[in-house]
Order: C-alpha cells, then structure tokens, then sequence
C-alpha cells in the first residue's frame, strides 16, 4: 500500500527556502523609525525655532515718533517713546523732535518704503494750540481728541506683525502719552479753566489726546493666515506630484534611456512650463476667488500668477534634479525639509528671529512673499530689486541643476543599456 501524502495525511508542505530572519527586518523598521524621528525633529524644530519667543527680537522692528507740534502734545510723546525705548517686547523708538525737516508725507513715504521703519506716530501740526485753546476759550464747539496724534503702519507687510506687533504699540504709546501728558502738563492746565467753563472746557482738559489711524493697505483676504503658510506648500506639492508622474510614465516607457538627451529635455521643459503656468495661475485664482472684497484688479491678478507661475517653475527644476539623482526612497526626506524651510521663509520677518534665520534670505519663497506683498500693498514695501533678482538667480541655478540631474540620469541610463547589448 503506497504512503500517505502530505495533503492525503492532513498536511500542507510548507517552502523549504527559509524567509528573511525577523531581527534582521525589524533592525531595518527600527533604522527607518529612527530616520523618521530625526527628520520630524528636524522640520518641527526649524518652524518652531523660527517663532520661538519673537518678543525677545522685537527691538530690531524701528518706529518713528515724530513731533510736527512743537507744544505740550508733542513734547508729551517724545518723553513716552523715550521711556519706552529698552523696554521688554517693544520696537526700538526714534524721536524726532520739532523743527527737523520732516514733514507728514515724508514720514508717510518712509514707513511705505518699507526699509527698517514699519511704523511712525505722530503729534499733528497746531494740537497743542488746538487743545489750549479747547480750554481756555469759552465756546461750545467739541474738542476732537482725536486730532491731536496719528499712527500710520501698512498691514499689507507682515499682517500678524503689522497688527500684533505696530499696531498694538503704537495705540499702547497713544495712552501712555495721554498720561504722560496729564502727569507733566495737567495740574498746570486746570488753572487755564474759565470761570464758567463749560462741559466743552472740562472735557477737552480730562481727554485731551486721541488718534486716528492710516492702515496704508488693509489685508483683507478672507483666508489671511493662510496666504503666507499653507498656501506656500502647494506650489512644492504640486511641482513634485508632477515630476513623479512624469517619471512613471516616461521611465516606465523606457524614454529615458531609448530617447536622445535633447527629446529627454524638451519633454521637461515643455510640461514644466505648462504645469507651471497653470499653477501660478491656479493659485493666483484661488487668491482672487476669495479675496473677500480686497482691492484687487485684473493687472494685480495678472502679476501674482507670474510671480507664482516663477516661484512654481524654480521648484520644479530643483525637485527635478534632485529625483534624478537620489533614490525614491530618499525623497519624501528632501520633499518635507525643502517645504517646511519654504514655508519658513515666508511665515514671519527674519527680523523676529534668531540670526540663524537669515538664512531665509537666500530662500526663493522669501523673496517670492516679498514680491507679493509689494503687489498686494499696491507698491508699498518695495524691494522688488532685491526680489526678483534673487528669483531670477534661483531660476537660473534651478534650471541648470535639473539639467544637470536628467544629464546625469539619462547618461547612467545609456551606459546600462549598452552593457545589457
């Protein structure tokens, strides 16, 4: 009688080849998990790193306090300013006394040119007059307080900086210079009180200092905190997303190495700047579509989708050229880096940060935020000098690296193909 199979006695034959050992595979999960980890510190520490107690960078931020009064009013700022220069959390302070050559429109212009000036405050021309006169005259005209200071900032540079840092200080000096005012000039002015003074009289001597305000361009977009963050990610996202799929098509068909160098490079050259108009002009769409009533016309439209179109274009070359040369599995490592350090750049003024982050200024997404808040500020701010040549280096350098990555991929190609003849 034959012997019972293996199947016949109720056995399944198992492979006789052995599987790779379960330490050797779970040493190399532990040596990923632990690449991992250095990455995820790494780009957690860099954005964190970048917003890490600001107040401590606050005085790098200059303001301009600026006396057109020449009376009470005006010498009552000076004193609050300079009392405030050195403090804890507040922008550095430059008085400027009475009788220098600056005007309103100058200080205007200064604060919009955009250099190291982000704010200015102001005693208006005549307040001082205006406010002893509101006194001493028996008349039932109002006071308006608020004529006698004017604090002027473009929110359009910075947004979170522009309200949460000038802003706020510069309506913090406001009150601070009423009671200075009342502290160094208030006994003296009760004694200025008519005899019959009127209610008029009283409280223009107990309120006798306001503000209005010049926001040189409101930053009205309904999706604000998103502009310079989130936003700032899908143009990388999208330039990468593409490249690979270029690779599975075209490398999967063998192009690579079956195609000459220069229908290699054609091939990229021609999607890229199709992928990267589309892009630009996607992102400057979803900006318009809402923009939540923001002044915005079709030649502001039409300059953020170039900037857009260069920004994305650069990252296509630079993502490009790197996929050529490093191995997939190292990808999602340089994709991750490059887009939290992008997003750093454009997240908060180098200014408020550690020097370590200058860095940023040799960041294309820096210079790309910059050129948009020119735009977005109607020309305020503007170093579109610096800028754009930055843009246009990267572009440059940008282009000649992915050259060089799809050079070098299609030559290791070509090589391997004539050692399998």
């Amino acid at each position: 009688m034959p012997a019972k199979t293996e199947i016949e006695s109720g056995h399944m034959s198992h492979a006789t080849t052995p599987g790779p050992p379960r330490k050797v595979l779970f040493g190399y999960i532990g040596i990923g998990m632990l690449q991992l980890l250095v990455l995820f510190w790494f780009v957690t520490s860099f954005m964190l790193g970048k917003m890490f107690q600001q107040s401590d960078y606050t005085h790098r931020l200059h303001v301009v306090a600026v006396d057109l009064d020449g009376g009470q009013i005006g010498e009552s700022l000076l004193q609050t300013v300079e009392g405030l220069n050195g403090q804890y959390g507040q922008p550095t302070w430059k008085p400027i006394r009475y009788g220098s050559d600056e005007t309103y429109d100058s200080i205007y212009n200064t604060v919009r040119k955009g250099d190291d000036i982000w704010g200015a405050i102001i005693a208006n021309p005549g307040a001082s007059s205006r406010l002893t006169s509101a006194i001493t005259t028996e008349s039932n005209d109002t006071y308006n307080a608020n004529d006698a200071l004017k604090i002027i900032f473009n929110e359009s540079r910075y947004r979170t900086v522009g309200l949460s840092v000038i802003e706020s200080n510069l309506i913090a000096a406001v009150s601070r210079t009423a009671i200075t005012y009342q502290m160094v000039f208030g006994l003296e002015n009760i004694s200025l009180l008519p005899n019959n003074a009127t209610t008029h009289n009283k409280a223009a001597l107990l309120e006798p200092i306001g503000y209005t305000s010049s926001n040189m361009q409101p930053f009205g977009f309904s999706a604000t905190p998103l502009i310079n963050t989130v936003m700032f990610v899908f143009p990388v996202l999208a330039q990468f997303f593409m490249v690979l799929v270029l690779n599975v098509i075209l490398g999967g068909a063998g192009a690579y190495a079956k195609w000459s160098l220069r229908a290699n490079l054609a091939t990229r050259f021609f999607f890229a700047t199709v992928w990267s108009c589309v892009m630009g002009l996607s992102w400057a769409s979803w900006i318009y579509i809402w923009k939540n009533g923001v002044s915005m016309g079709s030649g502001y439209f039409f300059m953020v989708w170039l900037t857009m179109w260069l920004y994305s274009e650069l990252n296509f070359w630079v993502i490009d050229g790197v996929c050529s040369l490093v191995k997939m599995q190292w990808m999602p490592f340089f994709i991750l880096s490059w887009i939290i350090c992008q997003v750093a750049g454009v997240i908060s003024p180098p200014d408020l940060a550690s020097r370590f982050y200058r860095v940023d200024y040799i960041l294309p997404s820096h210079h790309t935020w910059g050129v948009l808040m020119t735009i977005f500020g109607h020309g305020a701010n503007n170093h579109l000098g610096t800028n754009l040549t930055v843009c246009f280096v990267w572009i440059v350098v940008a282009v000649a690296w992915g050259v060089f990555g799809n050079w070098t991929r299609w030559n290791r190609l070509q090589k391997l193909a004539v050692g399998k003849a």
